[in-house]
């Protein structure tokens, strides 16, 4: 028999553990106006706090059935922005960090495309969209052989041109990346390349196609490809 994922509920004795000191009663936290007024009754305040508790785990409870809901019509991304409520409410409950980050590694094993980047050549697009902010996994492998052709002095090469020569302030002979927007005039983007070395994780600033090169000067001479596993939230392109 498959155990259920959502086989857990939240208690009150494991809210107060969760949560302990958290719940403030309204009472404790006023300033009394005037020198006369009354202290708090110390039970009106533990009642207080107990039906805060309550509240909390009620609140809780219903969260984790909205969660359970959402995942069993396939919308993941909305369990798990219900998961990240509840872990706001409780940032230690284990079982819903575990479901979240379940769910958040379960799009690098569904979606996975390959695309070979040469040497020899400049920006390759690299057959995907990416989305702005959503995560994306690249893993690299393979060697090059590399001859350069370039004359230096004591503080080593530059090229002031990114899209044609070497990126500056990145490894010889690393993978970089760039995302570009087809809709976007060329001269208004920005090229802001990224290191991918041999494994790299990041959420692009916007959306738009993924492009790949090594980092290499335009009058080096190579031999060889990097295989690129591309993997998380991307659409394969048209084609491709």
């Amino acid at each position: 028999m498959v155990r259920s994922h959502w086989s857990w509920r939240l208690t009150l004795a494991s809210l107060v553990v969760l949560v302990a000191g958290v719940s403030v009663s309204w009472s404790q936290a006023k300033k009394p106006k005037d020198k006369d007024k009354k202290e708090p009754s110390p039970a009106v305040v533990r009642t207080l706090e107990t039906q805060a508790e309550k509240a909390k785990t009620e609140y809780v409870n219903g969260l984790i059935e909205v969660a359970k809901g959402f995942e069993d019509q396939g919308l993941t991304e909305k369990t798990k922005e219900t998961l990240k409520s509840i872990l706001t409410v409780v940032p230690d409950f284990e079982p819903a960090r575990n479901r979240l980050k379940e769910l958040e590694e379960a799009i690098y094993k569904e979606n996975t495309f390959e695309v070979e980047v040469d040497a020899s050549k400049g920006w390759t697009p690299a057959g995907v969209a990416v989305v702005r902010d959503k995560p994306l996994r690249l893993i690299v492998e393979g060697s090059l052989r590399v001859i350069l052709n370039e004359q230096t002095g004591p503080d080593g090469m530059e090229s002031p041109d990114p899209a044609n020569g070497q990126v500056n302030g990145v490894p010889l002979g690393a993978l970089v990346g760039v995302v570009r927007d087809p809709r976007a005039n060329p001269k208004d983007q920005k090229i802001e390349p990224f290191l991918v070395g041999s494994e790299k994780e990041i959420s692009p600033r916007n959306d738009g196609i993924l492009f790949l090169k090594v980092n290499l000067p335009a009058n080096s001479q190579s031999k060889g490809k990097y295989r690129v596993q591309v993997s998380g939230n991307f659409v394969k392109l048209q084609g491709q």
